[in-house]
């Protein structure tokens, strides 16, 4: 293999034609579109330091290979020959972003559970990226982060640090073993292409064997999730009747990762430089951190269901 500049001119040496405008920059990865042997195609470039790409890359295309092998195909093709060390390949779908609203509501529930029954015949792939099987871990994950702050971050550092202490004080919360599934542990519209009525999702480079817990948590308290109050009853009703995992499990393990997801946000603070995004970030991490000072479960219910 080589880079992507590499394959980029045997590309173009080859014939393919590369849209104009048509580059996207996320925070972890770009995305060239292109044709190639009359077909439309998406160029992932990951970026980062060389191990971060090399592992960002190396799950991803690991977990497509896998998923499709185990009947998940409600993703892009990957396409294997057209390789690099700093990218993949995938087909191009031409559709939209879907909204936060019923249907993907359902449509990501489904994913939960197809997830759950591949875990059960074929428990052979690796953890999830930042995969947690109890209170503990997510501690442990949180400590790590806010070490990394930058020092533009000090007056978030002194806030999750005294979350922390309130944290630390409680029971530790060990997640049940029947919790344990494969998770893409970045979902939601904003990682989903709606196309003919069919939804695909992307973003696996996260992926892995995970817990539900988590799973469900991340879900509801992703900021970019901003589903309705009964959308979100759906899905906690779902997860107790489809994985067992219980409200109350739920519930006591919230404050938790609000606090981890206070943490995530902060960091995109420091890479955010239009205003009106920066405001939306503060607003975020002071809801995060609201939910995770609080200890009676019916307040924790209530700012976990409500969107801001």
């Amino acid at each position: 293999m080589s880079d992507s500049e590499s394959l980029i001119r045997f590309l173009i040496k080859e014939g393919a034609l590369f849209r104009e405008g048509n580059s996207q920059v996320g925070g972890n990865s770009k995305f060239l579109q292109f044709n190639y042997g009359g077909s439309e195609l998406v160029l992932k470039i990951y970026r980062g330091d060389v191990r971060r790409i090399r592992d960002a890359r190396q799950r991803e295309f690991s977990a497509y290979l896998f998923l499709r092998k185990n009947g998940f195909l409600c993703l892009p093709e990957l396409h294997e020959t057209l390789e690099a060390d700093d990218s993949i390949c995938l087909e191009f779908i031409s559709g939209t972003t879907p909204g936060c609203n019923k249907q993907t509501n359902q449509e990501i529930l489904k994913s939960f559970l197809l997830l759950k029954e591949i875990y059960a015949r074929n428990r052979n792939f690796e953890n999830a990226v930042d995969a947690a099987f109890s209170t503990s871990e997510v501690l442990n994950q949180i400590r790590v982060r806010i070490n990394l702050f930058d020092l533009s971050l000090k007056k978030e550092k002194e806030l999750i640090v005294a979350v922390m202490r309130v944290l630390e004080a409680r029971h530790s919360i060990n997640f049940p073993k029947h919790s344990l599934t494969y998770s893409f542990s970045d979902i939601g519209p904003h990682n989903m292409i709606m196309k003919d009525e069919k939804y695909y999702f992307l973003d696996l480079e996260f992926f892995g064997k995970d817990s539900a817990v988590k799973m469900i948590l991340d879900y509801l308290l992703h900021p970019r999730n901003q589903f309705s109050f009964e959308d979100k009853v759906i899905a906690l009703e779902w997860a107790e009747k489809e994985l067992g995992i219980g409200l109350d499990l739920v519930i006591n393990c919230a404050p938790f990762f609000a606090a981890k997801w206070a943490t995530i946000i902060a960091r995109r603070m420091t890479l955010e430089y239009r205003q009106q995004r920066l405001s939306d970030l503060k607003i975020d991490f002071e809801r995060c951190l609201e939910i995770a000072i609080l200890k009676d479960v019916s307040e924790i219910q209530d700012k976990l269901l409500n969107s801001r």
